[in-house]
């Protein structure tokens, strides 16, 4: 009786695939696959133009040394603001990819340092920080979604 040949499997470490979570120096990265409303984007183009700088600027340094320097400064970094005080939840495909693995606390970050160009209220992306990564789930373009103090 003819013997069955065997499918040898054979590992190759020359071949390297890159991490596409890795960030070596840790600069700040921005996810908006959880964003919850699709058409809520900026009404114009100056505004897309400001949250284009916005993030250049905001990545341009470490994650930790902007911290440093601007982590109080709220017109200038994030403003942490308490999950319940946000007018809606949690997107649900956010807490299935992280279940317990959040701070608990959105961080809003402001489009202008104090109001729009056109005096209308301040754009802002509502989401959440892990780790080195941004996830955005809100862009409240009308500042309707959480209460200002005023």
């Amino acid at each position: 009786m003819p013997k069955k040949k065997k499918d040898i499997k054979i590992k190759d470490n020359s071949i390297k695939i890159p991490c596409i979570n890795c960030n070596p120096k840790k600069y700040l990265t921005f996810n908006f696959a959880y964003i919850v409303d699709k058409e809520a984007y900026p009404s114009n183009d100056e505004d897309i133009v400001k949250l284009w700088k916005r993030m250049l600027w905001m990545s341009e340094d470490t994650y930790l040394n902007m911290v440093y320097k601007f982590g109080n400064d709220k017109s200038k970094w994030f403003e942490p603001l308490p999950i319940n005080q946000i007018r809606k939840d949690i997107p649900s495909k956010f807490r299935e990819d992280f279940p317990t693995e959040t701070n608990e606390k959105y961080s809003v970050m402001r489009m202008y340092p104090s109001g729009t160009p056109n005096g209308t209220a301040n754009p802002r992306i509502i989401g959440m920080i892990k780790h080195n990564i941004f996830y955005a789930f809100f862009l409240d373009w009308d500042g309707k979604l959480y209460s200002h103090g005023k």
